[in-house]
């Protein structure tokens, strides 16, 4: 490698790096809203809300939630 470099470079052409160099970056650590954690939450409040629900119980729960959403309009479209 030392040689090809050297006649290349007697040669005028650019010094040739089998593995170039490379920056690694860090993210910053400033996140505000952590997603898991928020996932966590609500799924945790709707298991407390269906414990103990019958199977119909929970269609009838989640159908409720679905109609009384946010999405409830984009939903009633489908």
């Amino acid at each position: 490698m030392k040689l090809y470099n050297q006649v290349n470079f007697s040669l005028g052409y650019a010094f040739f790096r089998l593995f170039p160099q490379r920056k690694f970056y860090s993210m910053k650590k400033t996140k505000k809203f952590d997603c898991v954690e928020m996932k966590n939450r609500i799924q945790g409040k709707i298991y407390e809300d269906i414990k103990g629900m019958t199977l119909e119980e929970e269609h009838e729960y989640r159908r409720k939630k679905i109609e009384d959403g946010s999405l409830a309009d984009l939903y009633k479209k489908i």
